[in-house]
């Protein structure tokens, strides 16, 4: 079983899927492929988790917004590294993502029903980090992004020109 550490998501315009380039805390690589099907099944799964994070008394889709931008701003500030596929490092197709929530984080499996498994832990932040992730690439790739909810699509967009209030 592979232990994913982090990933740099990359959209394969040629196969016109997901490549998720992984790399283990014990500096192991894997590339990982999503179909657009299975990304959509998955999404609304961690969407859902990530909603019932709300802290009580706050509306959530202001909080959820909120969060998500300063999530934004902390990834600009703070960049991570993209993972590069290493030569020779394995590549397989994903078939099955499962969810599965535990005391202090989400934990996402990856698995080609074969040989091939990878897992993630997604405690705090990181799961609506990897909303942010799959987002993007779906822009790049050009597909409708209905699966991906109001909070995290509508950005916070400055105004271009003074606004006259009477």
């Amino acid at each position: 079983m592979f232990e994913i550490q982090t990933f740099t998501a990359q959209a394969d315009l040629v196969e016109d899927r997901i490549r998720l380039d992984a790399v283990s805390a014990e500096g192991g690589n894997t590339s990982i492929r999503l179909t657009r099907r299975l990304a959509d099944r998955f999404l609304p799964l961690l969407v859902e988790a990530v909603e019932r994070s709300v802290r009580p008394g706050i509306p959530r889709e202001i909080e959820l917004a909120m969060a998500q931008q300063q999530l934004r701003i902390d990834r600009e500030e703070n960049p991570i590294p993209d993972v590069l596929p290493v030569e020779g490092c394995g590549q397989w197709l994903c078939l099955t993502i499962h969810l599965e929530s535990r005391a202090d984080h989400l934990l996402w499996t990856l698995t080609d029903e074969a040989e091939n498994t990878a897992i993630m832990a997604l405690p705090g932040p990181v799961a609506r980090s990897v909303l942010e992730v799959f987002l993007l690439v779906y822009r790049q790739l050009e597909w409708v992004s209905g699966v991906f909810p109001a909070w995290l699509t509508e950005e916070v967009q400055p105004d271009s020109e003074p606004r006259i209030l009477n």
